[in-house]
């Protein structure tokens, strides 16, 4: 896997403006979770998936430190 130059441990790397920032540690997010089956991969290079019925999701969650989730899945 190609890294960006200089020392790092993570899986990924975010990059924000310093105004957006302030944006990013008040918004919330809500992550769904759906069952794999119904969907089919359409564009591997950006991780686009789609489903041809409708889905229902399993579960959501509410993510309101997204610093910490990020932190929380080995991004930098």
């Amino acid at each position: 896997m190609a890294r960006l130059p200089g020392p790092t441990t993570a899986d990924y790397v975010v990059a924000i403006e310093a105004a957006w920032f302030a944006r990013l540690l008040r918004q919330t997010l809500y992550l769904y979770r759906f069952s794999p089956e119904p969907f089919l991969m359409i564009d591997a290079g950006a991780g686009y998936y789609i489903a041809h019925q409708p889905v229902t999701h399993e579960s959501v969650r509410e993510i309101t430190d997204l610093p910490a989730e990020l932190f929380a899945r080995n991004v930098e």
